[in-house]
């Protein structure tokens, strides 16, 4: 084993590359058996391997490889995988080399490639504990086969040093691990110390005097532990859970920035999200609404092409998660279909209920401003709002339409308002000219109930400017 914490490198094996590349290229393609008949037809081929090794009555790999190929599903050959190793774990400790060495018969042949080999050893590093129930020993068994597969050239070198920080810790309390103890409890250490220094950088980026990307990327690149980066990313989508659609955006924005700059590879943002994924049923214990906000992550990267195409299908066949990972899931391949539908990405991180909720608020707050002019309240009630951009921009239409149903004086009240809260960084010059745009693409509409919606829009505009809330060369959308 080897540690990614300090100058030491890998001796154990000479593995090099990503794990995990965007997609198989036979993962969007359909396949000719259904997934349950080819785990029945994986499950008898494995039987057939082991069974030939023990007798030796035939050249057991190479059958296996002949019938793995004639079943041209290539993009279940991850379940393949799983499958190999847990049937391994079954029998006894000398199978699990046999079963890595059917592995690496099938990737020299390429049958496998490694991102399949990668994504099964996800998932086994993801269910440890459910298997040890079957399996005692499935940890160290699990251990085992990824080092040897790492030593054949068959897995990342890197994939050791992303181990769950649970499987970590079990590892580094086995005695049977002697030799590899040390390096286990280092990475263990230099894992828990990383995810502390990326929790307070997020708090940072996103508090109140909030940095720039570029500080950002380069406090990450200091930390010097590149294996570990996507903790980034989990922890990124953590923080979007506790805060606003506002907090989301900009979590999304990050993750793609990061990503453009070539801080975060797509591995790591690959494992970050499949991570995500896995401990659904975990998070929905502080937010219940877990499943939906980490559905519109995922749509939001797949549209963002930070995921791969295949990232919905790959986690379903492997059923990530459990029960929580397939609903998310299936709920991100809903909404995947809504955003190619035309589903803009300023709504995507608004559920039903929240829209209504933000729609009441909003005209409660503004209602309850006319009647008392208290700016100062109003600006406390858009702070804990949380508001997206499109959202502000909802508002500031909305503060004009119920001032144009009203007197004059509600008229210059709204302005009044609005020249507050720009001056207190509620709403930007940009949040107040996307409303106004809102206003005319809505013109027609309004003028049902305001038949002189024009004439006041028109007169809101000139006020606006005068007031310096508009530039001077600003011109309302035909």
């Amino acid at each position: 084993l080897h540690s990614v914490c300090g100058r030491t490198v890998c001796s154990m094996a000479q593995a090099s590359g990503q794990s995990t590349g965007p997609s198989t290229p036979s993962a969007g393609r359909s396949q000719h058996h259904t997934l349950s008949e080819f785990q029945s037809a994986s499950k008898a081929i494995v039987k057939g391997y082991f069974s030939s090794m023990k007798s030796g009555t035939s050249p057991a790999a190479a059958e296996a490889a002949r019938s793995l190929k004639a079943l041209d599903c290539s993009g279940y050959h991850d379940e393949f995988v799983v499958i190999v190793v847990r049937a391994a774990m079954d029998l006894t400790e000398e199978d699990l080399a046999a079963g890595v060495n059917l592995l690496v018969l099938l990737r020299k042949a390429e049958i496998l490639m490694e991102s399949q080999i990668s994504r099964g050893f996800e998932k086994l590093v993801l269910t440890w504990q459910d298997i040890q129930l079957d399996v005692p020993k499935a940890p160290t068994y699990i251990l085992r086969c990824i080092d040897a597969a790492i030593r054949d050239n068959c897995l990342s070198r890197v994939f050791l040093s992303r181990l769950p920080e649970q499987l970590l810790q079990y590892l580094s309390a086995d005695a049977s691990l002697s030799g590899e103890m040390p390096v286990l409890r280092e990475n263990l250490g230099c894992l828990a110390h990383f995810k502390t220094r990326v929790s307070d950088l997020l708090k940072e980026y996103f508090g109140e005097d909030a940095g720039s990307t570029a500080d950002f990327a380069a406090r990450l690149r200091e930390a010097n532990v590149p294996h570990f980066l996507h903790e980034v990313v989990r922890k990124a989508i953590i923080m979007g859970l506790d805060g606003g659609n506002k907090e989301r955006e900009r979590v999304s924005r990050l993750l793609c920035d990061l990503s453009i700059g070539e801080t975060l590879t797509s591995e790591d943002i690959l494992v970050g999200f499949t991570r995500i994924v896995a401990q659904t049923e975990d998070l929905q214990l502080d937010c219940p609404n877990a499943t939906e906000i980490v559905s519109r992550f995922i749509v939001r990267a797949l549209s963002d092409e930070l995921l791969p195409p295949a990232f919905i299908a790959n986690g379903e066949r492997l059923r990530i998660g459990g029960p929580a990972g397939l609903r998310v899931l299936e709920a991100s391949a809903k909404l995947q279909e809504d955003v190619r539908n035309g589903l803009s990405f300023a709504h995507l991180w608004r559920t039903a209920e929240e829209e209504a909720r933000f729609k009441k608020e909003v005209k409660a707050a503004i209602l309850e401003y006319f009647d008392s002019n208290d700016k100062a309240e109003i600006s406390k009630i858009l702070t804990e709002l949380k508001m997206a951009s499109d959202q502000a921009a909802e508002f500031v239409r909305k503060l004009i339409i119920f001032a144009m149903e009203r007197t004059g004086l509600q008229c210059d009240m709204a302005l009044d308002l609005l020249g507050y809260l720009r001056s207190n960084d509620d709403i930007s010059d940009r949040e107040i000219e996307m409303g106004f745009e809102q206003l005319y693409m809505q013109l027609d509409e309004i003028a049902l109930d305001i038949p002189d919606a024009a004439v006041m829009a028109r007169s809101f505009v000139k006020k606006a400017k005068a007031a310096g809330l508009l530039f001077d060369d600003y011109h309302p959308p035909e």
